[in-house]
């Protein structure tokens, strides 16, 4: 008996809200006219908080205050360094025999993308692997510097603020922004496992702000369901999690690319392969810290003072 089930739209699909992409829109560049970063970018960052000093002619008076001794030379307070980003691509394949398919192969493709980069993106940015191989620099775990050829840094090793300690989460949040703040008088990023969500909502440690959660003290949280939760030598002990901050990232990526229908047929088997990809590159401003949170439950209020 012939199928007499009616074809009806799939079920309306939903990005998640607070990763990556959502979150950093304001800070993703797509130039339109120049597609030469999908080669790498280099640029510069100015790293340092300054220093104070004071005039060689100022005087202390009152009972028991001498002048103070002549000021020390002024000397280097913040560093300007060169940085490279290299490029890495997500895509998405659908194969389908032709009959029927034809028709919509480039559309679906296309829509197929949209739904999984922003997973794949994250996925890059904190493992740096692509197709199991790690080819994209920076990305968030990792213990060792990279240089290029040129002495240009590629690869900044994560200061792990407290070691392999495992925290909980408020003191955990607490070290990482402690360490931004002592590194950067800018808003930072902390890139956070999904898996924690539920324990800095708990903790009060999440501020609504659009599309976008901020800490109490104003860095931007990312949730990344792409986030590994490795260590910055790539392992992941069970009941914890790692946790990153960084400076601020810009994100560069091109149009969608869809690869014409035509060009993608299996006359062997009668397929058409709808391919859709997208190139991404990703670098951030001065600051790479690293803390281990305990992801295994709670059990009481009490740490977080509840009665």
């Amino acid at each position: 008996m012939a199928n007499l089930r009616r074809y009806v739209a799939a079920p309306a699909f939903t990005p998640l809200p607070f990763g990556l992409l959502s979150t950093l829109g304001s800070e993703t560049r797509s130039p339109s006219s120049d597609v030469h970063f999908g080669l790498g970018v280099t640029y510069e960052v100015i790293c340092g908080l300054g220093a104070s000093t004071y005039n060689k002619c100022i005087s202390v008076t009152g009972s028991g205050l001498a002048p103070p001794p002549l000021p020390p030379s002024k000397t280097a307070s913040n560093t300007l360094t060169a940085r490279g980003a290299t490029p890495f691509a997500v895509y998405t394949e659908i194969d389908c025999s032709a009959p029927g398919f034809w028709d919509r192969a480039e559309a679906s493709a296309e829509e197929a993308l949209a739904r999984v980069e922003g997973y794949q993106v994250e996925k890059t940015l904190w493992t740096g692997a692509a197709n199991g191989v790690t080819v994209m620099f920076p990305h968030l775990a990792a213990n060792a510097q990279v240089l290029d050829e040129d002495g240009i840094v590629l690869q900044t090793a994560a200061v792990q603020v407290t070691g392999a300690a495992i925290l909980d989460v408020v003191e955990g949040i607490g070290a990482l922004e402690y360490a931004l703040a002592n590194c950067y008088e800018g808003v930072g990023v902390i890139h956070v496992p999904r898996n924690l969500a539920p324990h800095l909502a708990f903790a009060n440690l999440l501020v609504r702000e659009g599309p976008r959660y901020r800490t109490p003290n104003g860095n931007i949280v990312v949730l990344g369901a792409g986030y590994a939760g490795t260590g910055p030598d790539g392992t992941l002990t069970a009941g914890s999690t790692w946790v990153y901050a960084t400076g601020m990232p810009f994100i560069y990526r091109d149009q969608a690319r869809v690869l014409p229908v035509g060009q993608s047929i299996d006359r062997g088997r009668n397929t058409v392969k709808a391919i859709a990809e997208r190139t991404y590159v990703i670098g951030w401003d001065c600051c790479h810290f690293a803390v281990r949170i305990s992801s295994g439950g709670i059990t009481t209020g009490a740490a977080f003072g509840a009665s």
